[in-house]
């Protein structure tokens, strides 16, 4: 392998997972409490002070910054490229402590740390993404295990298990006065019980005879041993609490007991013999008197490792109760005693042998531990004992608990900090815990493999063969082993490649959340080969499902020559995958491959009809391996090996039995489960005795039986269904958990005691250990989300625990439960009712769940949540299931933060399958429409309020928005909050318009993930000075559907032209003079393929055609006779193609599969014309070019021309249909009929049609209406539609067999000029020469909508995904969504628009706006529209409240004073003034006023001026007085002026109104030779400036020109400045026009030596584009300007220079055309041409909160309060939004009272 460098960040791209973005889990959002919180106990309140007073204030969310371990890096980099040996343990992701201790001593710590430690304990591994669990197996112990001796073993067992899987502390010893229980010997060897046997006969000791009476030898043991037998078999009611049993349960008790002693005491005494006579050893004597407790202890501190690490020991010594209290009544609990009894009283005496092993194995523990890991506690004695009723008992329990929680948490973080960050996981797409997972289960289905060489003989021979390019794919019926064989592949590669350098991989299906959906699955083995070769996946690749079936080809070519080795992909049992993305169609699979690229998969038969599918794909019978069944000889030896595993043998007549049941299925699941039953057969078992089930079903119904007999249905059924609907199983946290939750299963355990801490209801730990290990054969632990689960390692079991437990409603109930579970964060309390103990009712019952908080880290919970509320919604209820999981913004941001906005809309889709449910609907709606980054909660909160407008009754609803408006409260940073969902769907045909964008002429060439447009030149904003101004011709743009913006390309250095290119999702394909070049969209940059060193192509006659398939990554480029294949990815030619021995000249070309083959189309040269392809003897052909091959794999000629630019394919490119070219002929002379008849012939049209998948296939031709224009080809069916020259549309259904065909002509009542069709919904969009679009349903033959997308033609349509593009003459492009259009089309086509007095009106259905103010008070809101209306609005409320018809569109309003509004529309040189309270028109604008062609007011709103000219040349201005209620005064200007457009604006100080005109071209031409002649540079803007001196009246003109000449100053804007000045933009910075001096030019800086208001020098020399808008503050200190780089600073008004004297950090990325500032001054609102809005703090100049809209913004007005923000944006389907300005600091009712 070549050595690993390090690549980009990977990760970041394809989720938010390991993005540097705001991650959920960080704020705090208010939500609903589950249940009552517990009241604070006295003993913890005192915990948490002793805590903190030993820790310090401690911090659960203490983090550092991640330290990262090469060799840990190193080794997932083998994992990475498959290496098997050497794996390192699974990441541990719990602290799971075994609890030792002594029953009856200790119940008092033991009670307090279950009711107080363990949840404080809880929250802080929560903290740290750590479960966190207690087993006390003290707790639980049931008769039923006391018969069968489990306890010692299960109790080690589960020491074993601790040690395994936690981190920190795993073994915790609580150590008391009492040795413990001390049990009979379970096993014995036969040499032992001989000699044990011997000396009691010897002896003659008393009860000898029990040895033999409870000891059997069994000889199936290896070695032999005797075995203590179960209770039962001598004493049959022991643990029988059947009813009418209880005195014969009673005496049967009391008699094994006696038993009991008895026999443990003949064995003592005969091993002590022994030891004596020196037959055993002391350690050996000790085995007859030791405790549980010790066994327990030896396991876990004594015979342990790094136990400084891992264990703690707790020391309690009740002081005096050997004097005063040892005949207490209660003393036998807390000390072991001889109980004596003298004169009819009871004396105790200490147990001194008892105290010797206690004493003993406490300074054994002692030397093993270092002191801070045990404490010693000296309590006094009291006759109650132990009791937190007593002061210094209670001190002492707050201590303990204290110490407790200090010493864990230590360990805890210890561990945690040792283990790190050990893998800088940003540089993976691969998840270390996926990879290891499945490395593990490949291990461990290796073990006990045997047989099957057949299978894995064809596997290797698949591997080692060169030359191969298909996938393998090896099926069996279920049962069969497929698995294991898939993991022995993997395992026996390196060996069959005799240690060949090589990477490998395999997948087992199904067993891990990245392995259920096909798509993730692809992900994986995408991502982890890029990981091994250091490759960037493209992230276009993995954007949706349809680009990743694409992609994958093309990327693993791309990989295979990145590796030069083989590379072996293994996929395991692809029937587990969900059917989601058509995974069973098998589609996704690549069918050619590299010859270095070996796929094998793995799948049943029959199930979903894969292998049907995969024949249809690959019928090459040569691709299949079946495996076969297990023959006799492989099953003795499966047989035998495994019983020796397990140290067990059978007899003879035994392996018999089973052997001969074996081949009524032979089948190694079958065979498993017959050895499993097999080996608990004694030597001594009764023949007859012995049977076995005859199917795999009846085997596993028969063990699930055994297990409900054994420790109760319920407890079995529950816990098992549980595990079965589990997300990939169940935790066993969450197992313990659900079952504590679970009211039926508490109400069976609790049948006989109460629980044994009051207040905690929970599931004892051992009972569910007890289960675990009777079928811990069949469950495969896995990796779920970072966390360990248990699941069914086989599908047998889970159809059959799904038939028996989860059928017939059942699963509803379980789903219900495990819901619970996840969607509490701090725990579950619940009352309970325990019906078995008299109705003993549990108030708020705490189960002690493991806390569940909604966070990033927490994946399990976010993935289980959805999971379970989906399967179990009708019984959780959807009121819960939405404020739980679908409607709650926690659940949301988090889900999205931790997976990505794809698995949120799956979850949704899902539900809504299900439920139906309308307000999820909408919420989906809003997910798969709104193209944002919702990662960053602060955007998610935001849209959803702009986007979501829900009904009254959509309660659920309204509280996500209410949670998401707190959210932004609580974030306290300042932000433009949505005042109503401004940009929610509407119903209408304006709702499927997703956005727009303006200043487009065309569309140049589309592709799958976006369109490339042609800019508009504004001449105005064009920079002609080169030298220093040095601004690129922008001239396109591209448009990509996955970010919805547009991002320009900078053409100044391209070297040709982009008319003809190839769009990518991030690259631009075009070709120049010489070579191929590659351009970088988003970078910028490029790199070329120099074409002269292809060989095979004569440049020099320069490229016919070039073309690349769907995902870009494959390039064709063609000249008359030749054709290469170029790899983009690898930026190399790979083919060159020819057809020997013809003269050819090819004409166009189209790729076939995807980059497999190429179709080249032309004409073959029969005579000598040079190039001429139209020679009169010249035949077209078709010729088809394969990968690999040089020449042509097909070749067909025919007589017929071909329009070779109209042309497609269908079927999976296996057919062709090609126009043909007919010859224009003028009709001769006739009579009329002759004349009509050769009209009609000359208007028919052909279509040529050749099946490529036949070489020998002769032409067939298909006769048409009229000469076809247009083609497009269905991509799996042999269907086209067509356009012809006269505007006509057809479908053609084409059957190859019979030549038949089905012509259907598409009516719609206009000549379509445009047509796109989606094939995957049958729909085909027609466009005309006007405005108008229909879409058409090629399936059902009918209109599915039709509308009008611009007010005037369209000028381009292009279909990009799931969308429809559109251009306008007004050069508009719009985006529409295909769905919404169907979805809408039930609506009229005419927008929504309601009229006079409807008390209905929204604001959001206002779609005709032309512009918006507000009222002086801001109270109200004015709305002017198309329609000649203005309606009037609450601001607050935004509730409708009346409108005026004042029969004219007004684009600009005036708020004057005493209630005056004016309405002005430029367009119609119209002005209605109005009295906004009353409707009545105060100032009639009298006839003298003609053509109103601009307005403006005074600062104290009382005058009104306007600009009329009732033709060019006599202009005038006229001052309305308001309060007068009359023209004022009216002034004629004296000269005319020259206009394209214009406006006026007042100095401040009302002197001089200024006039801003835009002149002519030809007065632009005649300025640029003034230049010339007066040595001035360049002013490329087209706009002169005028002022009129007011106080004069005289008319006069006085225009602004340059310093000293009569040179015309040209800029793009101005505004009054101060006094008597103006500001003119010009270029990159402000100009000062002191108008009585006459004087204009850049003013130097007061402060520096620089001039005022030049951006060059903050921003650098190279940024480009002029000042494109500005204003200034009312105050009159700050200057807001924006450019058209982006920028937008904020300057001093008196210094020039800007807030820090630097450019900002952030800017726009096109240009500022729209900038308003708060009346308050404070805030400043900026807009650009790519729609994009933003919030900047005025005293800092840094922006506060960026967001993009739908389409372009036009007007932003601040409320002259400051406190709302009101715009509007589009055409046509124009939308009003209003913000409240959010400072980040809430109104307090006394800012409100003084306000």
């Amino acid at each position: 392998m070549p050595p690993r460098k390090v690549v980009p960040v990977k990760n970041a791209g394809r989720t938010s997972s390991f993005a540097n973005l705001e991650l959920a889990g960080s704020e705090k959002v208010k939500t609903k409490q589950h249940g009552k919180r517990p009241a604070k106990s006295k003993v913890m309140a005192g915990v948490k002070k002793e805590v903190a007073t030993k820790k310090g204030n401690y911090d659960l969310f203490k983090t550092e910054k991640p330290k990262y371990d090469k060799d840990a890096m190193k080794k997932f980099d083998d994992m990475l490229d498959g290496i098997l040996t050497n794996l390192p343990p699974q990441p541990k992701t719990m602290v799971k402590i075994f609890l030792s201790s002594t029953f009856s001593d200790m119940r008092e710590e033991r009670n307090i740390l279950a009711r107080e430690v363990y949840p404080y304990l809880r929250a802080y591994c929560a903290s740290l993404g750590l479960d966190f669990q207690v087993v006390d197996m003290r707790w639980g112990i049931t008769d039923d295990s006391i018969n069968d001796h489990s306890v010692e073993k299960l109790c080690l067992l589960e020491v074993a298990n601790c040690q395994k899987t936690s981190i920190g502390p795993n073994f915790i010893v609580l150590s008391g006065q009492r040795y413990g229980f001390r049990p009979l010997p379970t096993e014995i060897t036969v040499e032992r019980f001989e000699l044990l046997h011997s000396i009691a006969q010897q002896l003659k000791l008393e009860n000898r005879e029990l040895l033999h009476e409870w000891y059997k030898l069994d000889e199936n043991m290896v070695p032999p041993m005797y075995i203590l037998q179960p209770i039962k078999t001598k004493f049959t009611f022991y643990g029988d609490y059947s009813p009418g049993c209880d005195d014969l349960r009673q005496k049967d008790t009391a008699d094994w007991w006696k038993t009991f002693e008895s026999l443990q005491g003949c064995i003592r005494k005969a091993a002590t013999y022994a030891f004596e006579k020196k037959k055993i050893t002391d350690s050996e004597l000790h085995e007859y008197f030791l405790s549980v407790t010790e066994c327990e202890i030896k396991d876990g501190i004594l015979d342990a490792k790094d136990v400084d690490a891992h264990c703690l020991v707790y020391n309690r010594t009740l002081t005096r109760v050997d004097q005063t209290g040892i005949n207490d009544n209660v003393t036998h609990r807390f000390l072991d005693v001889i109980q004596n009894k003298e004169d009819g009283r009871s004396l105790n005496e200490v147990n001194k042998e008892v105290e010797q092993l206690r004493n003993s194995l406490r300074e054994k523990v002692k030397s093993c531990l270092p002191d801070t890991n045990k404490k010693d506690y000296c309590v006094h004695w009291m006759p109650k004992g132990l009791s937190a009723d007593i002061t210094e008992h209670l001190q002492y329990l707050k201590g303990f608990c204290a110490d407790f929680i200090e010493d864990c948490t230590r360990l805890i973080e210890k561990a945690e900090t040792e283990k790190g960050t050990l893998i800088d996981t940003r540089n993976y797409y691969s998840y270390y815990d996926e990879t290891i997972h499945h490395l593990k289960f490949c291990q461990s289905k290796c073990e006990s493999f045997c047989g099957q060489e057949m299978v894995l003989a064809a596997a290797k021979k698949y591997i080692l063969n060169k030359t191969g390019r298909r996938p393998l794919i090896i099926h069996a019926e279920s049962g069969l082993g497929k698995t294991s064989i898939m993991a022995m592949i993997m395992k026996s590669i390196p060996e069959w490649l005799e240690n060949q350098s090589h990477c490998k991989m395999i997948r087992f299906l199904g067993t891990t959340p990245q392995t259920n959906n096909i798509f993730d699955v692809l992900y994986g083995v995408l991502g982890q080969l890029s990981d091994a070769y250091d490759q960037i996946m493209p992230p276009h690749y993995y954007s949706s499902m349809k680009k990743m079936m694409e992609c994958t080809p093309s990327y693993i070519r791309h990989i295979s020559k990145q590796a030069k080795e083989p590379v072996i992909i293994l996929l395991d049992s692809v029937d587990q995958l969900y059917p989601h993305n058509n995974a069973y169609s098998m589609e996704w699979l690549p069918l050619m491959l590299p010859t270095n690229i070996k796929i094998i998969i793995s799948t049943l038969p029959k199930e979903c009809d894969i292998l049907k599918n995969l024949k249809k794909l690959l019928p090459d019978p040569e691709c299949y391996v079946e495996v076969p069944k297990l023959n006799e000889p492989t099953a003795v030896k499966i047989v035998d090996t495994y019983l020796q595993r397990c140290g067990r043998t059978l007899q003879p007549f035994q392996k018999s039995l089973l052997l001969s049941v074996f081949k009524g299925s032979q089948n190694p699941l079958f065979l498993k489960l017959l050895i499993d039953e097999a080996k608990i057969w004694k030597s001594y078992t009764e023949q007859a005795s012995l049977t076995l089930p005859q199917t795999v079903r009846a085997a596993i119904n028969k063990l699930f039986e055994k297990l409900e007999n054994k420790f109760g249905y319920i407890l079995v059924s529950h816990a098992l269904g549980y595990i079965t609907i589990g997300l990939i199983g169940l935790t066993e946290f969450e197992i313990e958990d659900v079952l504590s939750c679970d009211d039926e299963v508490l109400n069976e355990v609790y049948k006989y005691h109460d629980p044994p801490v009051p207040g905690i209801v929970r599931i004892p730990p051992v009972l569910w250990a007890r289960i675990r290990y009777d079928i811990e054969d069949y469950l495969a632990e896995r990796m779920s989300l970072g966390k360990h689960t248990l699941y069914w390692y086989h599908r047998q079991f889970i159809e059959t625990a799904q038939e028996r437990y989860t059928s017939e409603g059942k699963n509803a109930v379980l789903h219900n439960n495990l819901a619970t579970i996840y969607m509490q964060e701090n725990g579950v309390q619940s009352t309970i009712t325990l019906h078995n103990r008299k109705n003993l009712v549990v108030e708020n019952a705490n189960r002690q769940v493991t806390p569940q908080p909604f966070s990033v880290n927490n994946k399990r919970k976010l993935a289980c949540l959805p999971f379970h509320a989906i399967h179990g919604f009708k019984l959780i209820g959807l009121d819960k299931a939405k404020s739980n999981v679908f409607c709650n913004f926690k659940y949301l941001c988090n889900r999205i933060a931790a997976f990505s906005v794809a698995v949120v809309i799956n979850d949704l889709s899902t539900f809504v399958e299900e439920s139906q449910d309308e307000e999820v609907k909408i919420l989906l709606d809003f997910f798969t429409s709104c193209k944002v980054n919702f990662s960053q909660q602060t955007y998610f909160a935001f849209f959803l309020l702009a986007h979501i407008n829900p009904k009254p009754e959509h309660k659920h609803l309204r509280e996500l928005l209410a949670e998401a408006k707190e959210f932004i409260y609580n974030k306290k940073k300042p932000i433009l909050i949505p005042e109503f969902s401004f940009l929610a769907s509407r119903t209408d045909i304006s709702g499927a318009c997703q956005m727009s964008a303006q200043g487009f002429t065309n569309i140049v060439t589309s592709s799958n993930s976006g369109v490339l447009l042609k800019r508009e030149i504004d001449k105005d904003s064009e920079d002609t000075n080169t030298s220093e101004e040095a601004k690129p011709a922008v001239e396109y743009g591209v448009w990509s559907a996955e970010s919805f913006e547009v991002t320009y390309i900078d053409v100044t250095n391209m070297n040709g032209s982009l008319e003809k290119c190839i769009l990518g999702n991030e690259n631009l394909l075009y070709i120049n003079k010489s070579s191929l070049v590659n351009y970088n969209i988003n970078n910028q940059d490029s790199k070329n393929l120099e074409l002269s060193l292809i060989k095979a192509l004569n440049i020099s006659r320069g490229v016919v055609d070039f073309v690349a398939n769907s995902e870009r990554n494959i390039v064709f480029i063609a000249t008359k006779d030749a054709i290469a294949r170029v790899d983009v990815l690898d930026w190399s030619i790979v083919d060159t193609f020819l057809c020997s021995g013809k003269q050819i000249v090819i004409e166009n070309i189209s790729v076939l599969q995807n980059g497999e083959k190429c179709l080249a189309i032309g004409v073959v040269k029969n005579s000598e014309e040079g190039d001429q392809s139209q020679g009169p003897d010249n035949q077209s052909f078709v010729a088809v070019f394969e990968a690999g091959k040089e020449d042509a794999v097909g070749f067909w000629t025919t007589d017929k021309k071909f329009d070779s630019n109209t042309f497609t394919t269908a079927f999976t490119d296996q057919v062709l249909f090609i126009s043909e070219r007919l010859e224009s002929v003028d009709p001769a002379p006739s009579e009329e009929g002759d004349q009509k008849k050769n009209d009609e012939s000359t208007n028919k049209g052909k279509l040529l049609i050749f099946n490529l998948d036949e070489s020998e296939s002769t032409v067939k031709e298909l006769e048409v209406a009229d000469t076809v224009s247009q083609i497009e080809g269905h991509p799996g069916e042999i269907k086209v539609a067509i356009r012809t020259r006269n505007g006509s549309v057809f479908s053609i259904n084409y059957v190859v067999a019979s030549s038949m065909e089905l012509i259907e002509q598409i009516k719609v009542d206009f000549a379509v000029t445009e047509m796109a069709v989606v094939w995957e919904k049958d729909l085909v969009f027609l466009s005309s020469v006007g405005s108008n679009v229909v879409v058409y349903n090629l399936e059902s033959r009918n209109k599915v909508s039709g509308f009008t997308a611009h007010p005037d033609n369209i000028q381009g349509i292009a279909m990009v995904d799931q969308f429809f593009i559109t251009i306008g003459a007004n050069t508009e492009m719009k985006v529409w969504s295909v769905n919404k259009l169907i979805k809408n089309s039930v609506v009229d086509n005419t927008l929504l628009d309601l009229g006079l007095g409807d008390c209905n009106v929204q604001l959001l259905e206002q779609v005709d706006v032309t512009a918006v103010a507000c009222s002086a008070d801001s109270d109200k809101l004015y709305t002017c529209h198309e329609c000649g209306m203005v309606k009037i609005w609450k601001l607050a409320t935004l509730e409708y409240l009346f409108a005026y018809e004042i029969q004219i569109p007004a684009n600009l309003i005036h708020v004057m004073s005493h209630n005056v509004v004016a309405f002005h529309c430029t367009s119609q040189g119209m002005m209605v003034i109005l009295d906004i309270s009353t409707g009545e028109e105060v100032v009639k604008i009298p006839s003298t006023i003609m053509n109103i062609l601009h307005s403006t007011i005074s600062s104290n709103k009382e005058l009104l001026y306007l600009l009329s000219a009732p033709k060019k040349g006599r202009e005038q201005i006229d001052v309305i007085s308001i309060s007068l209620k009359t023209v004022s005064k009216t002034i004629h200007l004296q000269s005319g002026l020259t206009y394209t457009d214009i406006s006026i604006f007042l100095l401040t100080n009302q002197r001089y109104l200024v006039i801003r005109h835009k002149i002519t071209e030809k007065e632009y031409t005649q300025i640029q030779a003034m230049w010339k002649t007066g040595g001035f540079s360049t002013q490329n803007h087209r706009y002169r400036f005028t002022a009129v001196d007011l106080s004069q009246g005289s008319g006069a003109l006085i225009p602004c020109s340059r310093n000293m000449s009569k040179i015309p100053t040209l800029g793009l804007f101005a505004q009054a400045y101060q006094g008597n000045s103006v500001l003119i933009a010009s270029r990159r910075y402000l100009m000062v026009w002191d108008i009585p001096t006459g004087r204009c030019d850049q003013k130097p800086s007061k402060e520096r030596q620089i001039g005022m208001f030049y951006r060059p020098h903050y921003c650098g020399k190279n940024c480009v584009g002029g000042t494109s808008y500005f204003i200034q503050s009312t105050n009159q200190k700050f200057v807001a300007s924006g450019s058209e780089d982006g920028y937008m600073i904020v300057y001093g008004s008196e210094t020039g220079i800007p807030r820090g004297s630097v450019k900002p950090s952030t800017k726009h990325n096109s240009v500022v055309n729209v900038i308003a500032i708060s009346p308050d001054n404070q805030w400043i609102v900026s807009a650009c041409k790519n729609n994009i809005m933003k919030l900047w703090d005025s005293a800092t100049g840094t922006e506060q909160f960026s967001f993009r809209l739908d389409s372009e913004i036009h007007s932003v007005k601040f409320s002259p309060n400051s406190e709302f923000l009101v715009f509007y944006t589009g055409t046509m389907a124009s939308r009003v939004g209003v913000f409240s300005v959010y400072s980040g600091k809430r109104k307090t009712c006394e800012d409100e009272g003084g306000q």
